[in-house]
């Protein structure tokens, strides 16, 4: 008795004991036999027959007759807590309580007022009950109009003329067909009404417990021995007594009692407070988790009788159902839902493969897979799938489809068994010892498998993926915005080239009246001037398409009478000379037809109306596309081993230091690389000053797109030359990489030196720098001359004498300095120059994101496209390039 557990110290294990029992009523032992119920019947049908079709008193209805047995099964649900707890709510006087059948309805009087609700009605938190004791009414009256009182059934007798209609063959009707109330409908409700009786009887004798804990009459230490030692009375036909063949009136202890319902044993007052919520909170969670273990024992036996792994359908309230629901909750998602139909995927056959990343789904009539590294965007979305995904279906072959709309979801055996870790069955005999132990138990031995598998890991995961998913959303606008703006600007950019092959057509139709491509005229020059067509220019100095070559509008020497047509000329062949080759109009007389056109004003024309339209949008592109190459290359460089690590040249570690440093000129960017980026972020200005020397790279005084960067202050206190020794990393666009480091200005300058020497890595190197730039002059030599003197030794690689000679600093925002640069040497970019409009942005990094992170690094790629800068002239003799 409970007065046991009073009286022992609170260290002490206490004696087992047991409660008085529930109000509950069950005078049937399980289900009676066919003969027992035919002979109450008989019984019935003997009264009937002596009763007097006149008679109005009420009529005794045996217990175990087919009417008893539901007379008693109404009284019992009227009984239970929940319907108790029905009318306290609503506030309904019992006694005056009628159920109506043939309304599928009851009435009585609330504060005075007859007030009438039915199945349909809403408001009250114990509907559920309420209308299942409105269906058993409804077979105890046989659906007829007259009334059955809450007395009535309290009494255990009714009106003889509801028994006669009850029993009366010649009234045919559903309601009194074997379906509706025979053995097996009548089993359903006692084990519905059961588990309202045992979740009330358990959570009571926790909230006990709970007490004791709180008041200090009990110790944590001890709960484990209570829990086996407190007795809690099973209802009759409910889910327990059902699979551990109880006895009316038994009993079982607490710790088995929660073990049927798949609970881990609460440790603490807190956890058992949690359970009581659980058990009070009117959840239909009570026996879904036997009914798993059922149905996956019954699985077992077909697959040992020799039957194809069958499925297993799986209650939505489960603990597996439950997963199984979120992970269908995440597919319903907004952002998985776009994605679906953008990738025209038919929902039905969308198939995920949790072990390999991938899923599979039916596009356009085919089958497709999709693939984490693939362009699809399948990685962006796919790691809250791939999370829970692997939780449930864990198996290296094993997938999850999109589960149907209802209650319960159809799964392979092989999924449930690895869920809650249930042991190997090979042999027919194995799966039927293992099928007849869950029977018995009902319930599996692990439930859940692993903590992971649990309802907090659930909870969590549920947290995470919703924040994922929302933040990828915004991401996801955010980046639709970009996109928005950078393929404005791409298409707003002035074709430079097109206009200059269409001003050299027309100058070549006005000079010879003939239509040509202008592309397939060269302007080639060659290293000395000629005597004879035939005899000279054996050696082509250099060769451009002639809209190139217009681009370039010429140089200074070409203005010498006589110089341009003795050195040059117009042929068909890049490499081609003598008259075979050669287009009949002189170079000189092209150069100064374009000078009539005036391509430079036009040209000049449209890059001012660009950049006085787009010069913000152009800068933060190019904030945009340097964040995205600095986290792209930090996370490839972090994925290699280390033995990939050290094989890498010097240059190319770009480590997180170098990372840091780099970032240093997005100041108000988070330096997390899986960060979260808005296109307002990218549109605010962010000073240089104290955070990270930055200068424009130039070569005997030139400037170029190319940054470097050096540390403001890392304690060595090293110069050379005058210029912060030390880190060094040089941001170039388009590069491959982006990004190169060094560990000193010696190292770096000798990186430079190297790329002189190599001819196509000193034309990569030259074209960050101006067409105008790169030349020569009368007076002076430009950057292509330079670095050939670098190259060859000519010149001193010494910091400060040819590299970096002028030295500028970038004191305030760098894009905006590199935009400028860039608009006053008229000049673009030459990822921008090979597209008109933005390339696709490709996802960097989401598959390994944690979960409630989310990164929208997509930015266009580095493009295939003419290398320089397009730009007007500085003045008249000066290139349009």
């Amino acid at each position: 008795m409970r007065q046991a557990l009073e009286d022992a110290p609170a260290s002490a294990p206490s004696m087992p004991f047991t409660r008085q029992h529930s109000l509950s009523e069950s005078s049937v032992s399980g289900d009676p036999n066919t003969s027992t119920r035919a002979e109450a019947d008989a019984q019935v049908a003997q009264t009937l027959a002596q009763t007097d079709d006149q008679q109005t008193a009420p009529l005794h209805v045996p217990p175990l007759s087919t009417l008893g047995q539901w007379l008693t099964q109404l009284r019992t649900a009227l009984n239970s807590p929940a319907f108790q707890a029905f009318i306290q709510e609503t506030g309904f006087d019992a006694s005056s309580i009628k159920f109506l059948p043939s309304m599928s309805s009851l009435n009585g009087m609330i504060n005075g007022r007859l007030v009438r609700v039915s199945i349909e009605s809403e408001g009250a938190s114990n509907n559920a009950i309420r209308n299942l004791a409105i269906a058993e009414a409804v077979v105890i009256g046989s659906g007829l109009p007259t009334p059955l009182s809450y007395a009535e059934v309290m009494s255990g007798a009714l009106n003889a003329s509801m028994v006669k209609a009850f029993y009366d063959d010649s009234f045919k009707s559903i309601l009194k067909s074997e379906k509706a109330r025979g053995p097996q409908t009548l089993a359903i409700h006692r084990q519905i009404v059961g588990d309202i009786y045992d979740r009330d009887n358990l959570a009571q004798e926790l909230k006990f417990i709970s007490a004791r804990l709180g008041a200090g009459r009990m110790t944590p230490a001890t709960l484990p021995h209570v829990l086996a030692n407190t007795q809690v009375d099973i209802q009759t036909g409910s889910t327990y007594s059902q699979l551990h063949a109880t006895e009316p009136g038994g009993s079982a202890n607490l710790a088995s009692f929660l073990k049927t319902l798949g609970k881990p044993l609460p440790e603490s007052r807190e956890q058992v407070d949690q359970l009581v919520t659980f058990l009070t909170g009117n959840a239909d969670l009570f026996s879904e988790e036997t009914i798993l273990t059922m149905a996956y024992s019954s699985a077992l036996r077909q697959a040992a009788e020799g039957q194809s792994e069958g499925l297993v359908t799986v209650p939505r309230h489960s603990l597996l159902g439950r997963w199984l629901e979120r992970y269908r909750g995440l597919l319903d998602h907004e952002v998985i839902q776009t994605w679906l139909v953008r990738q025209n995927v038919d929902p039905g056959t969308f198939t995920v493969i949790p072990a390999t990343g991938q899923a599979t789904a039916t596009v356009n009539g085919a089958l497709k897979t999709f693939e984490l590294p693939d362009d699809s965007g399948w990685a962006q979305i796919a790691g809250p799938l791939l999370a829970i995904g692997k939780l449930i279906a864990s198996g290296s072959e094993q997938s999850l489809q999109m589960p149907r709309l209802s209650q319960f979801i159809d799964v392979p055996l092989s999924m449930v068994a690895g869920f809650y870790n249930e042991p190997p069955t090979d042999t027919a005999v194995q799966a039927q010892e293992r099928a007849d132990y869950l029977e018995h138990t009902g319930a599996f031995d692990s439930s859940p498998a692993t903590a992971e598998h649990s309802i907090p890991s659930l909870e969590t995961h549920k947290q995470q993926a919703d924040t994922y998913y929302d933040n990828l959303a915004r991401a996801m606008a955010e980046k639709s915005k970009f996109e928005n703006i950078a393929s404005t600007t791409a298409a707003a950019l002035p074709n430079a080239r097109a206009e200059a092959k269409k001003s050299a057509e027309a100058i070549i139709f006005k000079l010879t009246g003939k239509t040509v491509d202008a592309d397939t005229i060269y302007h080639n020059r060659f290293d000395t001037a000629r005597t004879s067509e035939e005899l000279s220019h054996r050696r082509i100095k250099s060769s451009l398409r002639l809209p190139d070559a217009l681009l370039k509008n010429f140089s200074e020497a070409d203005w010498v009478p006589g110089m341009l047509d003795a050195t040059s000329g117009l042929y068909t062949d890049p490499e081609g000379y003598g008259e075979h080759h050669k287009f009949a109009l002189a170079p000189s007389e092209v150069m100064n037809e374009s000078w009539k056109t005036d391509l430079q004003t036009i040209m000049t024309t449209k890059l001012d109306n660009f950049w006085d339209q787009h010069r913000d949008d152009f800068r933060s592109i190019l904030k945009g596309r340097f964040i995205a190459q600095a986290r792209q290359q930090l996370l490839a460089y972090e994925a290699l081993s280390p033995t990939e690590q050290a094989a890498l040249a010097d240059e190319h570690k770009f480590t997180r230091e170098d990372y840091l440093l780099v970032m240093g000129a997005t100041s108000n960017v988070s330096v997390n690389e899986r960060a979260p980026i808005t296109v307002a972020q990218l549109q605010a200005s962010t000073s240089t000053r104290g955070v990270v020397r930055a200068h424009p790279l130039d070569i005997n005084g030139y400037g170029s797109d190319i940054v470097r960067f050096t540390a403001q202050d890392d304690g060595q206190y090293l110069y050379s030359n005058g210029r912060r020794d030390g880190r060094q990393v040089l941001y170039v666009p388009g590069g491959d990489p982006d990004f190169v480091r060094f560990d000193s200005l010696e190292k770096m300058d000798q990186w430079i030196v190297d790329q002189a020497r190599d001819p196509k890595k000193r034309k990569d190197l030259a074209s960050h720098f101006s067409v105008y730039d790169r030349q020569d002059g009368i007076s002076y030599y430009g950057v292509e001359t330079s670095l050939a003197m670098l190259g060859t030794k000519q010149w001193d690689l010494e910091e400060g004498i040819t590299i970096d000679r002028a030295n500028i600093s970038i004191h305030g925002d760098v894009f905006q300095h590199i935009t400028q640069v860039t608009k006053n040497a008229r000049a673009v970019m030459r990822t921008w120059r090979s597209n008109q409009t933005a390339r696709p942005f490709a996802t960097l990094g989401l598959t390994t994101s944690p979960l409630g992170q989310d990164c929208w690094q997509s930015w266009p790629p580095r493009a295939s496209s003419p290398r320089g800068w397009l730009r007007p002239p500085r003045s008249l003799k000066q290139p349009l390039a």
